[in-house]
């Protein structure tokens, strides 16, 4: 007889509700990803290191309309732009007149 491992407990399947750090912003198109990158003087290659993405063809596809870009990507995006309609990045040492701790 050979032992055999414990059984675990089954657990319920429950997906995390998505954290609201930031705001959810429409799924841009190709052509707004293209005008904003093409604004800023970006290559394709540099959105895709920026992003996250593994070359620039990812951001090819996306600016064709063959892929999506994901709204963290996106925030990103255009965060780095400094056209992010609703927030800015600033220094961490820069003193904020309000520091709100992260929701959780």
């Amino acid at each position: 007889m050979t032992p055999t491992s414990p059984q675990r407990a089954a657990r319920p399947s429950r997906k995390a509700p998505p954290l609201e750090i930031f705001p959810r912003l429409p799924t841009p198109s190709g052509d707004e990803v293209k005008e904003v990158r093409q604004a800023m003087g970006w290559t394709q290659g540099q959105v895709a290191d920026l992003v996250g993405l593994s070359d620039a063809q990812a951001i090819n596809e996306i600016e064709r309309g063959d892929r999506k870009m994901t709204n963290a990507r996106w925030t990103v995006m255009l965060l780095a732009a400094r056209r992010h309609p609703t927030l800015k990045l600033v220094p961490a040492d820069q003193e904020q007149p309000s520091e709100q701790p992260l929701p959780g």
